[in-house]
């Protein structure tokens, strides 16, 4: 129709929707996510809480595709069944994640280019939520507890180390079922965000970039050790990432020639 903006210059929202029971929690996108919502078979079963749900408006369907997808990989472990195949069943995660799921959702830029970060609002359209203030934490800490982290999980489980040419994956076996235990006890670590990633001041970064499940183990891909390398004391830190992973092998080696 003549006069309308194209689709690309309409404003879209990334919604992050949350549930009574706090079980579950649903990231999707719409031109008009209240009216999506309202769309839903939970809505009309009346299991959803649209006053703690909220919305991250952005310029155009593209770049709200961008961050749906990116969301989407990063809670993938999350991922939670529902008991119906209606549209959007696939978009629901398990309510463990839903504070990782808003501190993604504050890190993305309108634009996916520029710096500026929009805050997320109420989805019934109310005031903006109290804004997420996430405190600076430096490479060198995030690694410490990193690497107290892995060891603990090799005491526990079967942790072995993959390489293919420049990337390093840390597969930790049989990990989609181990839920109780010592390993249970360390999952909610293991899956969330802030354990792997370091801020201070405009600076920051992951050393690991993607959690996947493999079968029934779940693969922790590295961040490239050139990138690590280009952070503040990098150098250092890619020793000791090295060395880490060279004693998680050995680690494992030895366990196997003891179970023989």
């Amino acid at each position: 129709m003549a006069g309308q903006p194209p689709l690309a210059d309409v404003r879209a929202g990334v919604y992050v929707l949350q549930r009574i029971d706090r079980q579950r929690f649903k990231v999707g996108w719409a031109l008009e996510p209240l009216h999506r919502v309202q769309q839903l078979p939970e809505y009309r079963a009346r299991q959803l809480d649209l006053a703690h749900s909220v919305v991250l408006w952005v310029p155009g369907r593209r770049r709200a595709e961008q961050i749906e997808r990116a969301l989407h990989k990063s809670l993938a472990p999350y991922r939670a069944r529902v008991d119906h195949r209606q549209a959007g069943h696939s978009e629901w995660f398990d309510g463990q994640a839903h504070a990782t799921a808003l501190t993604l959702l504050t890190r993305m830029p309108a634009d996916g280019s520029s710096g500026e970060r929009p805050r997320p609002i109420s989805i019934t359209g109310g005031a903006p939520g109290e804004e997420r203030r996430i405190p600076d934490v430096s490479c060198e800490e995030v690694w410490w507890a990193l690497e107290d982290l892995w060891l603990r999980l090799a005491a526990c489980c079967a942790v072995s180390v993959e390489v293919q040419g420049d990337v390093y994956q840390l597969v930790l076996g049989g990990f989609r079922y181990a839920i109780s235990g010592a390993v249970g006890a360390l999952r909610p670590r293991v899956f969330d965000v802030e354990t792997y990633t370091w801020r201070w001041a405009s600076q920051r970064g992951e050393f690991v970039r993607l959690l996947e499940y493999r079968n029934d183990d779940l693969v922790c891909t590295l961040t490239p050790f050139r990138r690590i390398g280009a952070w503040a004391e990098g150098a250092d830190l890619v020793c000791q990432v090295r060395a880490l992973l060279v004693r998680l092998q050995r680690l494992q080696v030895n366990e196997s020639a003891h179970r023989r």
